[in-house]
């Protein structure tokens, strides 16, 4: 599946997942970002996760459950013999309990007995931007986009796949998600800025198709071998307040940016000190001096802490103005009203 390679090094460089990390610790937001010492260590849990999803994401491709399987195996970067932890034995998360789900999927989404995902039936895969090499367009499967902000940073993300009604024509999206808990709750996925950052991106690629888009999460519980289908739908009131909530973070790491230069390292939040029943990998070194903590990592000074090499394989890049414009546009198109579209700092508009 698509690694996302940021377009800006360090701080400057924002996803769904380094919010979350800000929101968590700004300190280690810093430690992880600006002085780029974050690595991505594959787990049983990650690569059971990526393979659930490759092998669905494949199915709506292919219709082909053989074809499903093999993706499905091919993205299980773990070696084979890899069972992963006790925790991760026990919540049942291995090649074969991937391809397991895959096969369960299949048999669902195809069942006459209109289960669970009598719903997502309704849906088939959308092609979008045709070309002339591909006049159908291109399946709408794990899409990169990336959007270019001001002061130098930007937001990427990826979406699992966006798909459309049979006969309404209507999209939405479709989340792909795994967990070990036995009843997931809707809270965990309703209020997600991530898949409303997919849908502002659909809005800006498929124009006013939608008033509102449907937000659908299918995700997996590998305790009890079971998916739950959860619908939701995201208003335009929800993604402007997201764009708004996004300008704000970027205000606010440029202000802790500019305190670290002259000496004051971003805050830390002892609170999440231990969080998913875990300590936190720079617990014993976040207090650290900055050029103390990158000697014990290392790295050289912080001015040399970040090597970073981009390559662009982002299928549609946006700006700030674009988004906006086309947010205020829609609500135009539906509404009837007639809105001052401003990019000022402050809130863009209120609905």
């Amino acid at each position: 599946m698509t690694q996302l390679d940021y377009g800006t090094a360090g701080y400057q460089g924002l996803s769904y997942s380094r919010q979350g990390t800000f929101h968590v610790c700004a300190r280690k937001y810093q430690i992880e970002n600006a002085f780029g010492l974050k690595t991505r260590n594959d787990s049983v849990t990650f690569a059971f996760g990526h393979a659930v999803a490759g092998g669905i994401q494949k199915y709506f491709e292919t219709g082909s459950e053989q074809a499903a399987v093999i993706e499905t195996a091919y993205h299980y970067s773990m070696p084979w013999e890899d069972m992963g932890t006790t925790s991760e034995q026990r919540g049942k998360k291995n090649l074969w309990y991937a391809i397991l789900a895959v096969q369960t999927y299949i048999q669902q989404i195809n069942s006459i007995l209109h289960g669970d995902l009598a719903e997502l039936q309704e849906y088939e895969l959308a092609y979008l931007s045709p070309t002339e090499e591909e006049p159908e367009g291109k399946p709408a499967v794990e899409l990169q986009f990336r959007i270019e902000l001001e002061h130098g940073f930007v937001y990427e993300g990826h979406i699992d796949l966006i798909i459309r009604h049979k006969k309404t024509g209507e999209y939405a999206i479709l989340e792909l998600k795994t967990t070990t808990f036995r009843d997931p709750n809707e809270a965990i996925y309703g209020k997600s800025g991530q898949a409303l950052s997919y849908s502002i991106v659909l809005d800006h690629v498929v124009g006013h198709a939608n008033a509102s888009y449907k937000i659908f999460y299918l995700v997996w519980s590998s305790s009890q071998q079971k998916f739950f289908f959860m619908p939701f739908n995201k208003q335009a009131k929800q993604r402007l307040d997201w764009i708004n909530n996004l300008i704000r973070d970027t205000e606010i790491i440029q202000y802790y940016q500019a305190s670290a230069e002259d000496g004051i390292p971003y805050p830390t939040n002892g609170a999440s000190c231990f969080n998913f029943f875990r300590q936190c990998e720079y617990y014993s070194t976040c207090e650290m001096e900055d050029e103390t903590l990158l000697r014990v990592y290392g790295k050289g000074t912080s001015d040399e802490a970040v090597s970073f090499e981009y390559q662009d394989n982002t299928d549609f890049i946006f700006t700030l103005d674009d988004i906006i414009n086309t947010q205020v546009d829609k609500i135009e198109h539906h509404t009837g009203l007639d809105l001052d579209n401003g990019t000022e700092h402050g809130n863009i508009i209120e609905v």
